[in-house]
């Protein structure tokens, strides 16, 4: 297969740099705190509460409409779907959808801990269905809020919309149940607890990510899931040399700006046959895209966990990569056993299965 390790190089056009993975001590972890997309040290208390809701209805019943706040996209909308949109602006802000000339608009002074309540309906108009969006009051949204038997996805980012890989544009979806697992025929995996949004194709593998600019213009966050290489590994020290050179290799894409801090390599645990985990902390003074003051820098903070399963391709074993990463101001960044804490949730959550030759 050999697609992971490649695609750790491309990445930071996607989201940031990734570098590597670990194991880590036992420390209190606030699971609930973390679960919630965005920075360390962000206050949800003072998000307004958006709620957004398309009841069902037979125009453009086979469609989705994008909902936007000011110029970021920040849901796909379809028939008989709700959404709780935490929103990190206050004050004036434009909710709309539609192209131009049909373009239906909400503005909001939007406040800190306030909640407000935009239905979308699809009606048809002379030339094309078009989107109209209504403020509701608090007893009047609740009700038909209510009425959607779909359950409400939270929203902490905007939308990415689309990812292009070469001459193809993979889409983005949406985790709209935790408790049911995806992946692979060959692995399948609880989701990650703190992204909404993700990718998926048979070349990448899966992408979970956030980014918000109307919070932080510095912190992100990926998390992938991977497929490596078909091969096979006698002994737990022949499966350490392969992974440690093919992560050693990363360390030569540092740009000028960039140094690594730390990687760390340890044993570690998971439903696979072996596992090797890797800890990484990079540091760039000059991230791209990005104005720092003069005594800053973006400090990546990784984990990454190798997994190794015997007989997945007939008799031939197959290499899975797991990795979270967080990039941002140091204040910014949850720790590396609240970043473990995610990644470990995850890996352990894995069930391994079989693949036709």
């Amino acid at each position: 297969m050999g697609y992971t390790f490649y695609w750790l190089r491309i990445l930071p056009a996607i989201f940031l740099l990734l570098v590597t993975v670990s194991a880590t001590a036992q420390v209190n972890i606030d699971t609930l705190k973390i679960s919630i997309p965005g920075p360390a040290n962000q206050d949800t208390t003072k998000f307004a509460t958006i709620y957004v809701f398309r009841p069902d209805g037979p125009v453009g019943a086979n469609s989705w409409t994008g909902i936007f706040f000011d110029e970021y996209v920040m849901a796909q909308v379809y028939n008989e779907t709700r959404f709780i949109i935490k929103c990190a602006k206050t004050g004036n802000l434009a909710v709309w959808s539609g192209l131009e000339k049909y373009r239906s608009t909400v503005n909001l002074n939007a406040e800190p801990g306030k909640s407000y309540y935009i239905q979308m309906n699809i009606v048809h108009e002379p030339k094309r269905d078009v989107p109209k969006l209504s403020l509701l009051n608090e007893q009047e949204g609740t009700a038909v809020y209510n009425s959607i038997r779909n359950q409400p996805v939270p929203i902490f980012d905007p939308d990415p919309l689309q990812l292009a890989l070469g001459f193809k544009k993979i889409m983005s979806q949406y985790v709209w149940d935790y408790s049911l697992k995806t992946g692979f025929a060959e692995l399948l995996f609880t989701p990650p607890i703190s992204t909404r949004h993700y990718f998926a194709s048979a070349e990448l593998g899966y992408i979970f990510g956030y980014a918000n600019k109307m919070l932080s213009q510095t912190f992100s966050e990926v998390d992938l899931v991977q497929r490596t290489d078909d091969i096979d590994f006698a002994a737990q020290a022949d499966f350490e040399t392969y992974v440690k050179k093919n992560i050693e290799k990363l360390s030569k894409d540092l740009k000028k700006s960039e140094i690594l801090k730390e990687r760390t390599y340890l044993n570690g645990t998971s439903p696979a046959d072996m596992t090797l985990i890797v800890y990484s902390v990079s540091e760039d003074t000059r991230p791209e895209g990005i104005k720092l003051a003069a005594n800053q820098a973006l400090e990546t903070r990784t984990w990454q966990a190798c997994m190794y399963k015997r007989e997945v391709k007939g008799d031939k074993g197959r290499v899975f990569l797991v990795t979270f990463s967080e990039r941002g101001l140091a204040e910014e960044l949850h720790s590396k056993e609240e970043i473990f804490y995610k990644l470990n949730y995850l890996v352990q959550s894995s069930e391994f299965g079989k693949v036709a030759k």
